[in-house]
């Protein structure tokens, strides 16, 4: 058979592990339902489990009120965490969380 890197499944295949590589697919290691959890206990769960994980690793929020998943939003652009990627689903919106430094002079 011989060379294969031409071939589109092998050209396929090292594009998604360089992007993965670069950060681009991030799979959450950590889920937390806060769907029927009532505000500002569900703000308060999830700051807490962002508390509990090492820097770098992804959380996934599941929210099922929009004025949560905005409070959410301007909370996690106030600290040193990034939303990766927001989500709609039928029944709620998922968002990703990437826990960032906890040391507060990286943050400008």
């Amino acid at each position: 058979m011989g060379d294969v890197s031409g071939t589109p499944v092998a050209n396929k295949t090292f594009i998604m592990a360089y992007f993965k590589h670069l950060g681009f697919f991030m799979t959450p290691r950590n889920r937390l339902d806060l769907r029927g959890v009532i505000s500002p206990l569900n703000l308060l769960k999830c700051k807490s489990c962002l508390n509990s994980m090492g820097e770098g690793a992804v959380i996934e929020v599941l929210l099922a009120d929009m004025d949560v998943v905005q409070d959410l939003k301007m909370i996690v652009h106030r600290s040193n965490d990034q939303v990766v990627y927001t989500r709609k689903k039928v029944d709620c919106v998922c968002i990703g969380i990437k826990k960032g430094s906890r040391n507060r002079n990286k943050k400008g």
